[in-house]
């Protein structure tokens, strides 16, 4: 047996009584209870908009384009000299911004450091390279652990330290990679 649907023998009451309820909700969500932060909690920026007035430590001496596809690693050696790594390839700056060498590379480094003897300690995600002066690799370091994610090197004398986002730790490693 089949049930009939109950229907209004009035729908246009339901439909004022609707209308009602919208009318008010809409007229209610303009007038908030909330009041205006107290000026210590407003963000003001206004005394950061003269930046461009205050003296900074450096001057900009010129502009660098290493014509790299995605740059991401930088480092300048002892003698001057600007290393900046990008998809494929390492650009070697000299004096006077003149280019000076393009090392080719395999992927793309994550992080990079140079020493003062010239060595290249090049990051990719889950290894480091190292090369000599001229570019030549002399080691590769295989990762240590699963998914490591290497994002750092720093080298002190003959310690190499290595910031590891995979594992959230930072490594030490001797010169030959061995920790």
């Amino acid at each position: 047996m089949k049930e009939s649907v109950r229907t209004s023998k009035h729908p246009w009451i339901v439909g004022i009584i609707m209308g009602a309820i919208a009318v008010t909700y809409f007229m209610l969500l303009g007038e908030s209870g909330f009041q205006e932060p107290a000026p210590a909690f407003q963000y003001q920026i206004a005394s950061y908009r003269d930046v461009d007035n205050v003296e900074t430590a450096y001057d900009e001496t010129g502009f660098l384009d290493p014509k790299l596809d995605s740059p991401q690693a930088m480092s300048i050696g002892a003698d001057g000299r600007i290393y900046i790594a990008g998809a494929n390839e390492i650009v070697v700056f000299g004096k006077g911004d003149r280019e000076v060498n393009r090392i080719a590379v395999d992927g793309k480094p994550k992080c990079m450091t140079v020493t003062p003897d010239g060595t290249i300690f090049v990051g990719y995600s889950d290894h480091v390279e190292v090369m000599n002066a001229e570019g030549t690799v002399e080691a590769v370091w295989e990762p240590r652990g699963s998914h490591p994610f290497i994002t750092s090197i720093a080298v002190l004398e003959d310690d190499v330290f290595l910031g590891d986002a995979g594992h959230k730790v930072v490594g030490r490693e001797d010169r030959e990679g061995k920790g």
